[in-house]
């Protein structure tokens, strides 16, 4: 991002300009660096967790919840970059990482960000079939790890196919000046060019990328929610059996997922409607009249969504947070074996 003077205005102006551009530059690194440690944390504690002796069903969980801490951990990654990246400027004297991020850095954004969506859906789906039948989700596939880890590779290869049009929204040339130094310059590209390309891929997106999914997860998510609640009256009833351990485990499933999906439909789902709005409302030549505040809103809101899961299963999951303890305890334990054994 890059600040520029405009002339005319008073000074003051200018400097609110410089401290709201330098307040959103820290949301975002400070969204993105918790982001990319809490992702790790969380690879790191679901691996442990998935070596333990857990459930098919369990197991199956934990693979979609490590798949959605990777896609989580590269938007992050990416969105770092792009903290320190000139947004605004358009000429650049050398290839250097603010050019490289205006080229290439939304089409890898919005590639794991729909990834995210896509694994969001298929851990829901999971969840609808097992609580909706629970006998036959055993004998499914789908609904054992190294095939919901086949989906969800297969939904990012889609994603990534998918997304190639936002390759072509800008394209450099080159300028060459008579002092003899040529600069890069930032034009407009085939995408934003050919109205049937950009027009198909509006309309795709709306159905594929938006409609489909929030249709999915909203369904989903009802059931879900009056599962949990009839689950955690018979765990009232029962909780001395030892079928209530089993249950617990998948209430436990159930309402982290249900987390998911509510964050989701916060903070991820107000900068879909308005990027939707945005690109329907340009093909039919309305001006929008959005601001850009709206839209920095939204993107924090999106960097907020994949940062926040590390808290959000130290906050629901009861079984991420035991692990969690113990891999803490492990080390200050091998601390105090080697004190002892050299006091000894």
């Amino acid at each position: 991002m890059i600040f520029h003077v405009h002339y005319g205005r008073p000074p003051r102006w200018c400097t609110m300009q410089c401290c709201q551009s330098s307040c959103v530059r820290i949301n975002y690194l400070s969204f993105s660096t918790v982001g990319l440690v809490g992702n790790l944390l969380n690879l790191v504690v679901l691996s442990c967790r998935l070596r333990s002796n857990v459930g098919i069903v369990e197991k199956t969980s934990i693979v979609s919840m490590n798949s959605l801490a990777v896609a989580d951990f590269f938007f992050c990654g990416i969105t770092l970059v792009g903290s320190f990246s000139e947004g605004s400027k358009m000429l650049y004297k050398h290839w250097n990482i603010s050019l490289i991020f205006i080229l290439y850095g939304p089409y890898f954004q919005n590639v794991f960000i729909k990834t995210s969506t896509f694994i969001t859906t298929v851990m829901a789906l999971q969840r609808y079939y097992i609580i909706v039948h629970p006998a036959k989700a055993f004998n499914l596939n789908c609904l054992r790890p190294c095939s919901t880890l086949m989906i969800i590779i297969s939904g990012f290869i889609f994603w990534i196919i998918f997304q190639l049009p936002i390759l072509w929204t800008f394209e450099t040339s080159k300028i060459h000046c008579p002092n003899k130094e040529s600069y890069i310059f930032i034009t407009v590209g085939y995408f934003e060019k050919a109205s049937w390309m950009r027009q198909f891929f509006t309309f795709s997106y709306a159905v594929i990328g938006f409609l489909v999914p929030v249709f999915i997860l909203a369904c989903c998510n009802t059931k879900i929610v009056i599962s949990c609640y009839r689950s955690s009256k018979r765990l009232n009833q029962m909780r001395r059996r030892s079928s209530s351990r089993r249950q617990n485990n998948q209430l436990v499933l159930s309402i982290t997922l249900i987390c998911i999906i509510l964050s989701f439909f916060l903070l991820v789902l107000p900068g879909e409607v308005r990027h939707l709005y945005q690109d329907i409302m340009r093909e039919k030549g309305v001006a929008t009249g959005y601001s850009p505040a709206g839209i920095i809103v939204c993107n924090i809101l999106q960097a907020c969504n994949t940062s926040l899961n590390f808290a959000l299963y130290c906050v629901v999951n009861t079984q991420f947070r035991n692990t969690l303890r113990s891999l803490l305890q492990t080390p200050s334990k091998a601390c105090q074996a080697q004190l002892s054994n050299l006091t000894v």
